[in-house]
């Protein structure tokens, strides 16, 4: 099996277990907020294996984009929760609602902060290279920078065309007036 279609079957089976997560979070949580803004990340991602047989990357970057917030609320969340110091005691024996809520929102977090990172590797491995560049986009050759120089040079000694440019082309121009025909109704 090639890489492609294992890291297909990753993100299908990563997209259905984002989905449990989302259908716990809104029945047993009881955070429909939460839960819609997971929601619309799956919606994301799903497009992206609609609109392409593999996934489309656009799809995936905006999916791991907004997951990557959904979790930084998430954990926003488990930080508001601890530092107000609200939280009773820890007992093995009985567990907090507070404790649990807290424990609930690092779940999401952590899953939600490992779908941003398997979209970014899936959109790596479609790109064919970091952020969307080739490996050998990064570095020029010797012959390549000198010509880069070269055209560099030849269009920073051109006439400046904006303050008076045009008039001094037109004056210097020593090819002979053409004139163009009416334009017809």
């Amino acid at each position: 099996m090639d890489e492609r279609r294992k890291l297909k079957i990753v993100y299908v089976a990563a997209l259905a277990l984002l989905l449990i997560l989302i259908l716990i979070r809104f029945k047993t949580f009881e955070d429909p907020h939460g839960a819609v803004l997971m929601l619309f990340v799956a919606l994301l991602a799903a497009l992206g294996l609609v609109f392409d047989l593999d996934y489309d990357p656009q799809c995936c970057k905006n999916a791991g984009i907004m997951a990557l917030i959904s979790a930084a609320l998430d954990f926003s969340m488990c930080i508001e929760s601890a530092a107000t110091g609200k939280l009773p005691a820890v007992s093995w024996h009985h567990m907090s609602e507070a404790w649990v809520k807290l424990f609930a929102h690092l779940v999401f977090a952590c899953a939600e902060f490992a779908w941003a990172l398997l979209c970014f590797h899936v959109c790596h491995e479609a790109e064919g290279g970091f952020w969307g560049l080739s490996d050998g986009a990064l570095l020029a050759t010797q012959e390549q920078a000198r010509i880069y120089g070269a055209a560099l040079q030849w269009t920073e000694r051109r006439t400046p065309v904006c303050n008076g440019g045009i008039k001094e082309v037109v004056e210097n121009f020593s090819g002979t007036a053409q004139k163009l025909p009416a334009a017809g109704p």
